[in-house]
């Protein structure tokens, strides 16, 4: 879900600073029987890989940092499926995990002598000639959307003469749009525009529902992943201004709401330094902070990770008050849990049951591991 920052003045236009992707050489092996050795070529003793930073298989290190040891959540967490022959190898990053019914399905591919073996759960066939990555669930692995750069629409094409159409319906009169965004396929848009009347310049959040009055600094438009509802983000001060002065004062850090567009006014919220803030598809507001090290679902502190990390990671809910963060090889937990060597994290779901799934290695072992939240 992407963040868009609005205009907070007449007809100008500012951007918020893309998030970079940190893309990191590996230094050293992932785990010390991985290999970089898919194409064919001998490797055995040199790996180089590119990945982002949250999926590195790094040695992590927790708030204090000591590290975390891998093999105690192994130990408690994790059900061993096979053991490598001797002579054979990881293929580095050819791995999937998938979760049917809260049941793990482990794929794994190996090398030995120039040969490539698939082993799913503790079942192995081949030898094959290429690594078999095609038979790999959700192959090829796709990258985590990249939400700063998403949810943004080019708003001109849609105003002629000063009216706005989306979908064929003419949805009003307005001078400009400090942000838009449309879905085609669910006929829905959201916009922050700006108006004329009776010589008072207006600011209104807009969408296929209606519109809702704004301060006149607006603020950020922030849009749920599923594109169901959206909200614009308004500084304490302005949302509680009585007087001119007040409409245009501004407050370092000062706290906020989120005005939607379904009715709902949620705040206020505490400014976090948020590096990333978006709405679930549940209508939870969550916020990453890299300068606090913390992850905020609701306003509340869910997660505290290492201070090694930059927060580019990935969050697992069970409930506002259970989740995993996920960052460059580690799990932390909200119960204080912190697990490190976990590959390729997945949440399943049944019932009222939540539950965080990963692959684990350690001395030629593979493990399929599992923490309920």
């Amino acid at each position: 879900m992407k963040k868009i920052l609005l205009l907070s003045g007449l007809l100008l236009a500012a951007t918020a600073p893309g998030q970079a992707q940190f893309l990191n050489k590996l230094k050293q092996k992932a785990q010390q029987a991985i290999k970089k050795n898919t194409s064919g070529e001998e490797e055995e003793n040199q790996e180089q890989a590119t990945t982002r930073e949250s999926d590195m298989p790094a040695p992590a290190t927790n708030v204090s940092g000591t590290q975390a040891p891998a093999s105690a959540g192994i130990q408690q967490y994790g059900s061993a499926l096979f053991k490598l022959e001797s002579g054979e190898s990881f293929c580095y990053n050819e791995h999937s995990l998938k979760v049917t019914n809260g049941t793990s399905a482990v794929k794994v591919i190996t090398k030995k002598n120039r040969e490539f073996y698939l082993y799913e759960n503790d079942q192995k066939t081949g030898p094959f000639k290429t690594a078999p990555v095609n038979q790999l669930d959700g192959w090829p692995h796709k990258e985590d959307s990249d939400r700063s750069e998403e949810k943004k629409t080019d708003w001109q094409p849609y105003v002629r003469a000063g009216v706005l159409t989306v979908d064929g319906k003419n949805q009003g009169n307005y001078m400009a749009l400090a942000s838009f965004y449309h879905n085609k396929e669910k006929k829905k848009f959201y916009g922050v525009a700006m108006n004329l009347e009776n010589n008072n310049m207006t600011t209104s959040l807009i969408s296929d529902k209606g519109k809702r009055k704004l301060p006149m600094t607006g603020g950020e438009l922030i849009i749920a992943e599923n594109d169901e509802f959206a909200a614009a983000k308004v500084t304490a001060t302005q949302y509680n201004a009585k007087t001119d002065e007040e409409k245009f004062k501004y407050v370092a850090n000062d706290d906020f709401y989120l005005i939607c567009t379904d009715g709902r006014t949620l705040g206020p919220f505490q400014e976090v330094q948020a590096q990333e803030s978006y709405l679930d598809d549940k209508g939870r507001f969550i916020q990453v902070s890299r300068s606090r090290h913390a992850v905020f679902i609701n306003g509340k502190e869910v997660i505290r990770y290492s201070e090694n990390f930059n927060g580019d990671g990935k969050l697992f809910i069970g409930s506002e008050t259970s989740c995993a963060w996920f960052e460059r090889g580690e799990l932390s937990f909200t119960d204080g849990t912190r697990i490190a060597g976990a590959i390729m994290p997945t949440i399943s779901r049944i019932g009222d049951k939540t539950a965080v799934h990963w692959i684990a290695i350690q001395n030629q072992q593979v493990y399929a591991c599992k923490k309920d939240l």
